[in-house]
């Protein structure tokens, strides 16, 4: 039978967080995270389980009673559940235990029905409640809670693109990737991917714009080594992520402030912030609104366009960042067009692989990426679905820039492959220095390195961040 995994909420997840049995109505819908089960063809008429009733009470049910399964809780979902929130597995007994309190049955109700001893319940309830660290009441509201998420997310037919980065976690970052969508108190939702041991200790990460994820799957375990858990929330009109702003600034600025919320609801305390590539923008931001709350801010081979950053680039390179600085009216025209046809992908990989003749280092690492499933998936949604964000992320400007660097208050190190001849490296130290910048920030030049081969020894990353 197939295997229904659902998305740990976010009360765990992102740790540390009270008892919902002590918030409120509001504040539990603020807290308690959607999770997403995945739509699979149950196969077994004999699977047991909760069904939610119109009266929005739980009901033992078997599967082969039901004529449909979308308000159905299989026993797996709700165990599953029950460790997604308190880290601890229940048996089978305690699993029915649990069902009988939240179907409405008592103790002793539950004993006549089956015919165990009551102390026998008693004993399996004091087991669940050792394990939850609740009483009865309140173990019930967290539980229900938990499992009204569940059906909601099946009732609700996720939209496509929230569903690929699902997926494509789980294809590529299996049992150690984690997917939420973090309903905020401005009514606003935050998709956050989350990777790394459980357990770790946090660090954010904003993403480039060609692909969701770094470290890269054949690397993940960089994660568990340095016992790092990384949170990366998606920018507006990137991989599903909704957005609620009607130009540049405001979406940076919402978003900067959702991820503030973020990190203060689930007291994650002061975490540092990795940026890759074109995240540049939105890890500065993110840093500035968090202040404190933010120990470090490491920029990875950022791709910003500052005057002068050409000159050691390749022609193709040069081109369009001349387009992008000096005749942005054209940009969104041109784009468009030349995503379309990117998606052929021979087109696609030439383009790709003509950003990086000057650097053989880069353009062997690139080659090999463009051989593999995860980065052609990663690319050609991003070319077929993520036009609007793109063009958000090549329209931040000098000034822009300037002006983010010179708010941040944390401190700042970029970091680039000392061959790296894709991103800035060559004109930033200058152009820091020009604008009395360089006081501020920290410049590093990793040797043997460019930029896409760092993606392939992410501990030199990784190492700076604690």
């Amino acid at each position: 039978m197939a295997k229904i995994d659902i998305v740990n909420d976010k009360m765990e997840v992102l740790g540390g967080l009270m008892s919902i049995s002590a918030l409120s109505g509001s504040e539990r819908k603020k807290a308690v995270d959607d999770i997403i089960a995945e739509d699979v063809q149950l196969l077994d008429a004999t699977m047991s389980g909760l069904q939610l009733g119109p009266d929005l009470v739980f009901q033992r049910v078997l599967i082969g009673e039901l004529n449909s399964t979308d308000a159905f809780i299989s026993d797996y979902e709700i165990a599953d559940a029950f460790h997604s929130r308190f880290g601890e597995h229940i048996t089978l007994a305690e699993l029915d235990v649990l069902k009988s309190l939240l179907s409405g049955e008592t103790l002793k109700e539950a004993s006549q029905r089956d015919g165990r001893s009551y102390q026998t319940k008693r004993n399996q309830f004091s087991a669940l409640r050792g394990k939850s660290h609740l009483n009865q009441p309140a173990l019930i509201q967290t539980m229900t809670v938990l499992l009204l998420n569940v059906v909601h997310h099946r009732l609700k037919h996720n939209g496509p693109n929230a569903r690929w980065l699902h997926d494509y976690l789980r294809k590529y970052y299996g049992d150690h990737s984690r997917l939420h969508h973090l309903h905020l108190s401005s009514g606003r939702t935050l998709l956050v991917a989350d990777i790394g041991p459980i357990q770790g200790q946090p660090a954010l990460c904003m993403h480039t714009l060609s692909f969701p994820i770094i470290p890269i799957p054949s690397k993940q375990s960089v994660l568990r080594t340095h016992n790092i858990r990384l949170l990366l929330p998606i920018r507006p009109n990137h991989y599903g992520a909704p957005n609620y702003a009607k130009d540049i600034n405001s979406s940076l600025k919402y978003f900067a402030q959702d991820c503030a919320e973020m990190v203060c609801t689930f007291s994650l305390g002061q975490l540092p912030i990795l940026s890759h590539g074109s995240g540049f923008s939105a890890a500065l931001a993110v840093a500035t609104e968090l202040k404190k709350s933010c120990s470090r801010l490491i920029m990875y081979s950022a791709t910003i366009e500052v005057p002068a950053a050409n000159a050691q680039r390749d022609m193709f390179g040069a081109s369009w960042s001349m387009l992008r600085m000096r005749y942005g009216k054209l940009l969104a025209p041109v784009l468009l067009t030349a995503m379309k046809y990117f998606l052929n992908r021979g087109v696609r990989d030439r383009a790709v692989l003509r950003q990086y003749e000057n650097s053989p280092l880069d353009h062997d690492v690139v080659q090999r990426f463009l051989e593999a499933d995860w980065f052609q998936d990663a690319l050609s949604y991003a070319v077929e679905h993520n036009y609007q964000g793109i063009l958000e992320d090549c329209n931040h400007s000098e000034t822009n820039l300037l002006n983010l660097i010179k708010n941040c208050r944390v401190p700042i190190r970029f970091i680039f492959g000392e061959e790296d001849r894709h991103s800035c490296s060559s004109a930033l130290p200058g152009w820091l220095n020009k604008h009395q910048l360089d006081q501020n920030v920290e410049l590093d030049f990793i040797k043997n390195h460019g930029q896409a081969t760092l993606m392939e020894s992410p501990e030199i990353l990784f190492e700076l961040l604690f």
